[in-house]
């Protein structure tokens, strides 16, 4: 137990009150009225798009939902992260929404991007730049590089409630705070203070500076803070790099202190997303992936009973397994991958990616999808197998749900006897999709026209 008191010793007394706090029981019949309630919320704001009608349409059967909590675990975190960011630029495109990014990423790379996005998103020649700015204006930006950082960036969605009037729940009341202990900050060569704006200098599209001023220093946890407007609360929460964020974490501590200080971050995750008085937020978590027989931060690999004893190492090694919402569809397997290691046969299948930390970033989510490259055609997958260069094999980005949680309802409508309709389940749905290099960096449909 002494592990449990450790692992929250740095975290906000918000959590610590929301874990101590007696929960009275609830009837089902109160339970049902607060989904169908929360539902119907939903439904009348509208889904979040990113854009690609194939993730859109087909994937997602109709875009993001608001009020949960995705993850996109990608084999380039620069896919994730256009993903995301075209998401926000087609809110803000479309409607008065706001957005707030929690990166390790310098503000500069970040704003860069966006400028580039909500170009392609606002085809307007005659006022592009005046209204490029005026969703730039919507957008808040924090840096962090620890688990405390994240902590102090989701803090301030308190004091953004409460001051937009709207009721915070009693249990996530965070006044009257003591100093918290303070997590290992950057070296000081990290802390090179980013700007929040994108200066004449450094795009195509000249911005004056934001009014809302920078803090001069960093704080307790090396993480610098815009301040964050009170009567503004995001549609859009994009956490990206969770799994440098988690990583510092586990090399900080030993595993029992980082699974539970994980295992909190998800409760209260699921806790912003599905309270009304935090504006019933998306919020997406870019991770990165990771070879299925890395040993480093690996968590979900079990090995399987060795029954024979006359089977070789590498033969051993393929027969890992994993959970079936971390595997892709794509994968080999084990009897495919066992077979390569069979006398007499020369083509080993390729070894898929999987998301990394495995279940501890599972957990944390709603939806799940998976992002991976794979050969365009059947002659590009031959000669991917037969070993030629990757520089002669045109490949594709394979986007994938790997869990789904949540499902989508046929009918939001609640009948007579209280039913929500029939619910499907979008897990093993992909679609293929391309970046536009030579155009505006969106992600589109790999097969257009």
């Amino acid at each position: 137990m002494e592990h449990m008191k450790d692992s929250r010793a740095h975290l906000p007394s918000a959590i610590l009150e929301v874990s101590q706090s007696q929960l009275q029981p609830l009837s089902a019949s109160v339970l049902l009225d607060q989904e169908l309630a929360r539902k119907a919320r939903l439904r009348r704001k509208g889904n979040l798009m990113t854009g690609c009608n194939e993730l859109d349409d087909y994937v997602l059967l109709g875009g993001f939902e608001r009020g949960s909590v995705v993850g996109l675990s990608a084999e380039e975190e620069e896919l994730g992260l256009s993903i995301g960011l075209q998401t926000i630029a087609r809110m803000l495109a479309k409607g008065p929404g706001k957005a707030l990014i929690i990166t390790t990423l310098p503000r500069t790379v970040v704003l860069l991007k966006l400028q580039k996005v909500l170009a392609s998103q606002l085809k307007d020649p005659g006022g592009g730049k005046q209204k490029i700015k005026g969703c730039l204006e919507r957008i808040f930006i924090t840096t962090v590089f620890n688990i405390k950082g994240l902590w102090d960036a989701l803090r301030e969605l308190e004091t953004a409630a409460q001051a937009a009037g709207t009721e915070v729940p009693q249990a996530s009341a965070t006044q009257d705070r003591k100093p918290e202990p303070e997590m290992d900050a950057p070296e000081s060569g990290q802390r090179t203070r980013q700007r929040t704006e994108v200066q004449d200098t450094e795009g195509k599209v000249g911005f004056h500076p934001t009014e809302s001023p920078l803090p001069q220093e960093p704080n307790e946890s090396g993480a610098w803070h815009d301040d964050f407007p009170r009567s503004a609360l995001p549609d859009i929460i994009l956490i990206t790099n969770i799994s440098s964020i988690l990583s510092v974490l586990f090399a900080s501590c030993d595993k029992p202190t980082a699974h539970d200080t994980a295992l909190l971050l998800s409760s209260h995750l699921h806790f912003l997303s599905r309270s009304p008085a935090y504006n019933d937020p998306l919020i997406i978590l870019l991770n990165s992936t990771t070879s299925p027989f890395s040993q480093a931060f690996h968590d979900d690999a079990v090995t399987a009973t060795d029954t024979a004893t006359t089977i070789g190492e590498p033969l051993r090694q393929v027969m890992k397994r994993t959970e079936p919402t971390l595997s892709s569809i794509f994968e080999p397997t084990a009897a495919q991958q066992a077979a390569a290691h069979l006398p007499g046969q020369q083509q080993q299948p390729r070894q898929r990616n999987r998301p990394l930390f495995g279940q501890v970033f599972a957990q944390m989510l709603d939806l799940h999808l998976l992002c991976t490259r794979v050969p365009r055609t059947k002659e590009d997958a031959a000669a991917a197998a037969a070993g030629v260069g990757s520089g002669f094999v045109s490949q594709v980005w394979v986007v994938e749900v790997l869990l789904d949680e949540i499902g989508v309802y046929e009918r939001l409508e609640a009948e007579e006897n209280g039913a929500l309709g029939s619910r499907r389940s979008r897990e093993q749905r992909w679609a293929a999709v391309d970046v536009d290099e030579v155009g505006d960096g969106r992600v589109v449909d790999a097969f257009r026209g």
